[in-house]
C-alpha cells in the first residue's frame, strides 16, 4: 500500500479493493479496513461489492471443480 491504511484517498482505496477482490480477498475483511471505517462512500462500495461477490458465488457454488460436459 502506498500510504498508511488510514491515510489512503478514496481513489487509492478503490484501487486497493479492486486488487484485493481480484486476488480473492473476502469483501467482509475489506469492510473493516480503516479507510472504509472512516469513509461512508467507500464503506458502501465495499458492501455493494460484497453483495455482488456473494451473488456470483451462488451462481457457481463449487467453482474449483471442473465443469461437467
Amino acid at each position: 500500500m502506498p500510504k498508511r491504511a488510514s491515510k489512503l484517498t478514496c481513489e487509492e482505496f478503490q484501487r486497493y479493493i479492486a486488487e484485493q477482490i481480484n486476488a480473492g480477498a473476502d469483501p467482509e475483511v475489506l469492510e473493516r479496513h480503516p479507510h472504509a471505517n472512516a469513509c461512508a462512500h467507500c464503506r458502501q462500495l465495499v458492501q455493494d461489492l460484497a453483495t455482488i461477490v456473494d451473488a456470483a458465488r451462488s451462481l457457481y457454488p463449487d467453482a474449483s471443480s471442473p465443469r461437467q460436459s
